[in-house]
């Protein structure tokens, strides 16, 4: 097929490709296509420069912030936190550029003078950064609408040019289009709406405006509402399902997002390989990439849990020492493991960097590598469905849409609040306001719902959060499905290849209590989830954690038990309160010198411990004297074998007195909450040694606590014991949801979805 001298101009490259669909069978001459923003790239030229790359940019701007005033900007010039915000700076700047703005325009427009400090030293900050970028004989985008000079033969070899516009044009585009409209026919077509009457005042300037409008088809809206979010996944699957039934072709289905974010459940359950994702999969998901932010993250925090994250993917250690005396180019290259296609894309350009970067530390040219490799995508080769952010659906259309977190915070997504200047002044300079910028929002979803013949939506619907109000703007008819989320269970988790295998709801097994020894946390577990106690139990799934430097509540608890161990090991008895403190303070510090926070806690847990001390001192006076600590007890009781390990057993006069260690808040049992009573650790302890008293040691007031209802505790517990001689047990869900939250089994077991 011959091509023409025609151009067609389209917002995106999908935009392209269902254009040049039209003219799959049609034998004619094919128009030439490009994209606007390849055509904006190719016409424009500035002579004795060079583009300045992202990293370049970032160091030259840190250089221009090198002075005191910056300060009061209150963002740090130390490297990390400025990499992190830079971004700040430059799209205002880069903003203000596009619009053809002044920082002294906007001066005078600030009434208030809300932000004139900031206005004249972000205006300084540009100044030294344009210095600085003539100086490297380099060009920012900022510079280039007042440096660039028009390829004109370029756009001379084109008779016609039809520029497709949907969306936001800036002052810029809109002069560069006005000169190409001098040097050759250009027409432009765009869609009329109610969110876009701004923009269209502004294209008026042009002499081929071609208006027209998209009329909503008569059709009604499937929507639904869901309690949880990932249920919405098992409702795009059944809508998929019901358009493919009726005909549509899978390439022309789309599941449309107001973020990726929601695209890690799609992928979870699709078992099928159904869906094609647009955006592809973020380089940051690679080995490649994890195995280098291990190294990163070690490099600037040598933590326990950092450590244990570097060790997954290198063994030696002492190589990494090794590999620090090298070049970064040697090493950067040494890391590609894999001979990954991207990095070596990524490191062939960094490397041109490295010169300027050697009086950098090795982790922040780490920073800047892997903050490259971050913005990288590995493109999809999954199914035929379409999934897109809206964002991508400028010039497309498909025939029938799923649109899910159709919700208040997500739809239109919530714009951020202008660090520099208020709406106000924008409004007054002819900067895009955050209303101007939520309308762009509505106009894409309007567009594509518009043009669709079927659509579903749905939405979370939850005390935190609510369908968005954007919905009734919306001039649609809209039929709201009833409530099933049980059905939509079922299609999560009835299909053969289940990514999450999950058990049957009813598990039914021959299992023989007399066999295992039974502890009171054992029992516990199966009194409060018989499921749990199946899952780690019997199934033996334990719970992976990944070692951490947090100091937290049961370390602390570790911690002040081990010290009463190793305290009363070779002395059973103290008279003298100075000296008892003396040796607890020794244990309760010992290994923790280092340890700034620790050793915060254990003064705390001191002071507290002073009426332990006393009460001790009084104890010991009245005759009691310990016997065992730590100790394992093993004993048959009623057909069963219960075992333990208690803290402490005092004795006095022949008699036993099991003391256990409390460092945290001591429930008590009421007569109504007897019957559902789950912590029978006390009576296991009478049970286990005949103890005159089974009792808590409150280190909190220094009380020794005897538990209320102990009696009927232990009537309670042969009767839970009886129970459990039965050898066929139902191994079934709590109906307790509040169980579920912390616990680690709750997505095998399917508990978040109830």
């Amino acid at each position: 097929m011959l091509q023409s001298n025609t151009l067609k101009l389209y917002p995106t490259s999908r935009a392209i490709r269902v254009a040049l669909g039209y003219y799959k069978n049609k034998n004619q001459i094919l128009p030439n296509f490009l994209t606007i923003g390849e055509f904006e790239q190719k016409i424009v030229v500035v002579k004795n420069r060079h583009f300045i790359d992202d990293d370049t940019r970032v160091l030259l701007l840190q250089k221009a912030c090198d002075f005191n005033e910056f300060k009061k900007l209150q963002i740090p010039n130390e490297f990390f936190t400025f990499l992190k915000n830079s971004s700040f700076i430059f799209s205002f700047l880069d903003e203000l550029a596009k619009e053809d703005v002044s920082i002294d325009e906007l001066i005078p427009s600030d009434t208030y003078a809300e932000y004139e400090k900031h206005l004249s030293i972000l205006k300084l900050v540009k100044k030294n950064y344009i210095k600085l970028l003539d100086e490297e004989g380099l060009c920012d985008k900022l510079l280039l609408p007042k440096l660039y000079e028009l390829n004109e033969e370029y756009i001379k070899s084109f008779s016609k040019i039809i520029l497709n516009l949907e969306g936001y044009m800036s002052r810029y585009e809109i002069e560069l289009f006005l000169k190409v409209s001098k040097l050759t026919n250009l027409t432009i077509n765009f869609q009329k709406d109610p969110f876009n009457q701004k923009m269209l005042e502004k294209l008026k300037v042009f002499d081929n405006l071609n208006i027209y409008e998209i009329k909503n088809n008569p059709k009604k809206i499937e929507l639904a509402s869901f309690k949880d979010e990932v249920l919405q996944v098992a409702f795009i699957k059944q809508k998929v399902y019901e358009f493919l039934t009726d005909g549509i072709k899978p390439e022309d289905i789309a599941i449309v997002l107001p973020d990726k974010s929601f695209a890690k459940y799609l992928q979870d359950f699709d078992d099928e390989n159904n869906f094609y994702y647009a955006f592809g999969y973020g380089y940051d998901t690679t080995k490649t990439y994890k195995r280098l932010e291990a190294l990163y993250l070690y490099q600037v925090e040598k933590s326990i849990e950092n450590e244990y994250r570097l060790r997954r993917y290198f063994e030696d250690l002492n190589y990494l020492d090794d590999l620090k005396k090298k070049p970064y180019d040697e090493v950067l290259k040494e890391l590609n493991f894999e001979e990954d296609e991207i990095y070596n894309e990524e490191f062939y350009l960094f490397k041109n960097l490295l010169e300027n970067l050697k009086n950098l530390s090795f982790e922040k040219v780490l920073h800047l590598f892997l903050n490259r490799l971050s913005k990288r995508a590995i493109d999809d080769q999954g199914g035929k469905i379409t999934v897109l952010e809206v964002s991508q659906t400028k010039g497309v259309k498909f025939k029938a849409i799923v649109i899910p977190n159709f919700n208040e915070t997500k739809v239109p997504k919530a714009i951020k609040k202008d660090m520099f200047i208020n709406s106000f002044v924008r409004a007054k300079v002819g900067l895009p306001t955050i209303n101007d910028k939520t309308n762009l929002q509505k106009q894409l979803y309007q567009n594509i719902i518009y043009k669709a013949k079927r659509c579903a939506i749905s939405y979370v619907e939850n005390e935190q959060n609510a369908p968005s109000r954007f919905l009734e703007e919306l001039d649609l008819e809209f039929q709201k499905e009833k409530k099933e989320p049980k059905k939509y269970l079922e299609l999560f988790f009835n299909s053969k290849n289940k990514v999450f295998h999950l058990d049957k709801e009813s598990i039914i097994l021959e299992y023989d209590f007399t066999k295992v020894e039974l502890s009171s946390t054992r029992l516990k577990t199966f009194l409060e989830c018989r499921r749990r106690y199946y899952y780690y139990y019997i199934k033996k799934i334990k719970e992976h954690t990944i070692p951490s430097e947090e100091i937290t509540v049961h370390m602390i608890g570790q911690k002040i038990h081990l010290a009463l161990k190793n305290l009363y090991h070779d002395k059973k008895a103290y008279f003298s309160e100075k000296e008892l403190m003396l040796d607890l303070k020794k244990e309760l510090y010992k290994d923790i010198y280092q340890d700034e926070v620790l050793k915060f806690h254990m003064d705390l847990w001191l002071t507290k411990l002073k009426s332990f001390v006393k009460n001790e001192i009084k104890r010991f006076s009245e005759g009691y004297k310990i016997k065992k600590l730590e100790k394992s007890y093993k004993k048959l009781y009623n057909g069963f074998m219960l075992v333990g390990q208690i803290d402490r057993v005092d004795e006095k006069e022949d008699e036993l007195y099991v003391l256990d260690y409390k460092t945290g808040k001591i429930t008590k049992p009421t007569s109504k909450s007897l019957e559902k009573e789950t912590n029978f650790q006390l009576q296991f302890y009478k049970i286990l040694t005949d103890a005159k008293l089974s009792a808590y040691y409150d280190l909190n007031s220094a009380l020794v606590v005897e538990e209320n209802l102990f009696d009927e505790k232990l009537e309670l517990l042969d009767s839970k014991l009886e129970g459990l001689k039965e050898k066929e047990i139902d191994f079934y869900k709590t109906e307790e949801l509040k169980r579920c939250e912390y616990c680690p089994y709750k997505l095998i077991c399917g508990s978040s979805l109830r």
